[in-house]
């Protein structure tokens, strides 16, 4: 089955908790995928976005490091 379905920027934001200059600066930076432009709006893949968030909280969860306490 595809992906149809599209979000809007205020959308992006709102799924990955970041402002819109950040959704501009990470789309440039290569950490999110480019939006695709319908109807002259900025539109993402609610699976690539989602895609991504996966990966960050993975990545995230190798960075962790616990303290042991004595």
């Amino acid at each position: 089955m595809l992906d149809r379905k599209k979000i809007t920027t205020a959308e992006v934001c709102a799924l990955l908790g970041i402002s819109k200059n950040t959704v501009t600066k990470y789309v440039r930076m290569g950490r999110i995928p480019a939006p695709v432009i319908v109807g002259g709006r900025n539109v993402w893949r609610e699976s690539e976005v989602l895609a991504c968030e996966d990966m960050w909280f993975q990545q995230a969860r190798k960075n962790v490091r616990i303290k042991k306490v004595a």
